[in-house]
């Protein structure tokens, strides 16, 4: 599953056969197969052996809620997540309280506190 469609990654998706691709996104624009928030995604547990988390996290109401729901759906002895955020250069994670427009619609900007594994 890739959260976040990117479409420098659609030939990837299209040349491997045995791949079951889900690109999900809650902005129907991007053009997702599976319109989701990630907070709450309509995916039975345990289904996704890879997962990529694309600049999301930044965005969500509530990202630990976000991560909570990816590893729910994540197969738990064999499955892999890849979170990328962007990062500011504090120490702490800085929430702003809003959507910032002028951070592509970010609440927070990640810190050296967020979880590197």
């Amino acid at each position: 599953m890739l959260f976040a469609p990117e479409k420098a990654l659609a030939p990837s998706g299209q040349t491997a056969t045995s791949l079951r691709a889900y690109e999900t996104d809650l902005e129907p624009s991007r053009g997702p197969a599976v319109l989701a928030d990630v907070m709450r995604l309509p995916f039975a547990s345990e289904i996704a052996d890879f997962m990529w988390c694309h600049h999301v996290l930044e965005q969500v109401g509530d990202y630990r809620l976000a991560l909570a729901e990816l590893h729910r759906v994540l197969r738990s002895t064999s499955g892999e997540l890849i979170v990328s955020v962007g990062s500011g250069k504090s120490e702490m994670t800085l929430e702003f309280g809003f959507a910032n427009k002028a951070l592509s619609g970010n609440r927070r900007a990640f810190g050296a506190d967020f979880p590197r594994d």
